[in-house]
């Protein structure tokens, strides 16, 4: 298994997370797809209550967000369904959006 590999004091978060050598990146080449098939996904946004516990000057916003271009979520749950049920092998370890298969965004470091 890997060592640990602590985050640098000029990386961020989302960086070292996005390190191919990372968790995302390695656990798709330590598992193969004919035992469990592991992809990662983003279902985009979704409309639901969390922004109730918002305060008021940034629940404005955030709900005018919402109210454009929100997804019901219905639809968000049926992302998350097709990347565990529908999705075959040559979504492992790929990253899932609108159930399509898309290349990784890059994250600045």
């Amino acid at each position: 298994m890997a060592s640990k590999k602590p985050i640098q004091p000029d990386s961020s978060v989302l960086s070292h997370l996005d390190n191919p050598a990372g968790f995302f990146g390695l656990i798709p080449r330590l598992v193969g797809s004919d035992v469990v098939i592991v992809n990662t996904i983003c279902p985009g946004v979704v409309y639901t209550g969390f922004t109730s516990f918002l305060p008021f000057h940034l629940r404005i916003p955030v709900n005018l967000v919402k109210a454009i271009r929100a997804r019901s979520v219905e639809v968000g749950a049926r992302v998350v369904i097709n990347a565990a049920i529908v999705a075959g092998p040559e979504s492992h370890g790929q990253f899932l959006e609108n159930k399509d298969i898309s290349p990784y965004a890059l994250v600045p470091p």
